[in-house]
């Protein structure tokens, strides 16, 4: 067998069972319900640009700026969430900073239910073999992009993994999903 069908026989056990009754719905990063601490990055511009800012929708408030900004400025940086508990992750949706022309024109995404081992979200071309998921990103500052995942995905850790970007690796986001896992949808 070779190493690609190995790799998609692998990947298909791991697909989660997403309940009919259950609706996708954001999982709180833009209604506030998930806290600040709960959002991390690999990087920061400074305290006024953190991964707190990284909110859909959030808006520049006096001091503090209208997304997260990357202090590095290349495709090693990322921002996650920590859901605090284990969800069915159906799509993720992006803008750009609010107050700068800067967003993020491409990116992967990473999950994980330990915070540990992260496993970046595949996509299976015709059963044989797999490769990463490049998601197309924001065009301007303001328009969300939601993308749908292939599959659903069981995931704590939702892990954005910018690629390419205009000005700034900026971005806010919402994640949304079914769930919690442990409890009935």
């Amino acid at each position: 067998m070779s190493f690609c069908k190995s790799l998609s026989a692998i990947l298909l056990l791991s697909v989660a069972y997403v309940p009919a009754n259950c609706d996708p719905h954001a999982l709180g990063i833009q209604s506030r319900s998930i806290p600040d601490t709960s959002l991390t990055a690999s990087s920061e511009w400074d305290a006024l640009r953190g991964p707190e800012r990284a909110r859909l929708h959030s808006q520049a408030d006096g001091p503090f700026r209208g997304s997260w900004v990357a202090r590095v400025g290349d495709d090693k940086q990322w921002i996650q969430v920590d859901l605090l508990d284990i969800y069915h992750i159906t799509s993720v949706a992006t803008q750009g900073r609010t107050d700068y022309a800067q967003w993020v024109t491409s990116y992967k995404v990473a999950c994980s239910t330990d915070g540990i081992v992260f496993n970046t979200v595949r996509v299976n071309y015709s059963g044989y073999c797999t490769s990463e998921k490049i998601f197309t990103g924001n065009s301007n500052q303001n328009s969300v992009v939601k993308n749908d995942l292939p599959e659903p995905q069981y995931c704590r850790y939702v892990r954005l993994m910018p690629l390419t970007f205009r000005g700034r690796v900026s971005l806010r986001f919402e994640v949304y999903g079914e769930g919690p896992i442990a409890s009935k949808c």
